[in-house]
């Protein structure tokens, strides 16, 4: 790190910050995984960080482990959903999200994030099995293409209670 080189020191960033992983229980016991993620540095960004997800039975009996690869633009809280994490027999209690440092390379971002803007959302459907509609705008100058969006349902006390991803090409 420093000098022309790119990379940001790792002193100089602070970590990303798991606000919560949830498992959620699907059809056909599918469990599913929705889980938060900040980064809470004003100008340095991580392209493609490394992640493992631990997902635990009741007993604390690890079921299985995931592993994906995510962008964690300056000041964002970027969700990470995981459609079919696990398909056993056990039920997943906990799951925990984490990064393996040693990995994590941060660059300077001096570009602002410009998340698509979302109005006029529309919440239908049973507690169950919620169906969401709404409309998403892009704030920026830049086209988007093929956009991953990822809805969370929570309930009235903030616990999530249902997530899905969809393609927006």
């Amino acid at each position: 790190c420093g000098g022309s080189c790119a990379h940001i020191c790792k002193e100089d960033v602070v970590p990303p910050v798991v606000t919560f992983a949830r498992a959620l229980l699907g059809a056909q016991g599918r469990t599913d995984i929705i889980a938060y993620v900040e980064n809470p540095n004003p100008s340095a960004s991580a392209r493609a960080a490394h992640y493992t997800v631990e997902m635990f039975n009741a007993n604390r009996e690890l079921l299985g482990t995931r592993e994906g690869i995510v962008d964690l633009p300056a000041l964002a809280k970027v969700p990470i959903f995981i459609p079919a994490a696990y398909q056993g027999t056990d039920t997943v209690a906990q799951a925990f999200l984490s990064f393996d440092t040693a990995l994590l390379v941060f660059h300077p971002d001096r570009t602002k994030y410009f998340p698509p803007v979302i109005s006029d959302v529309i919440v239908s459907g049973e507690y169950s099995a919620p169906r969401i509609t709404a409309l998403a705008t892009n704030p920026s100058v830049t086209p988007l293409k093929n956009v991953n969006v990822i809805v969370t349902v929570f309930d009235e006390e903030g616990i999530v209670i249902a997530a899905s991803k969809t393609l927006v090409a």
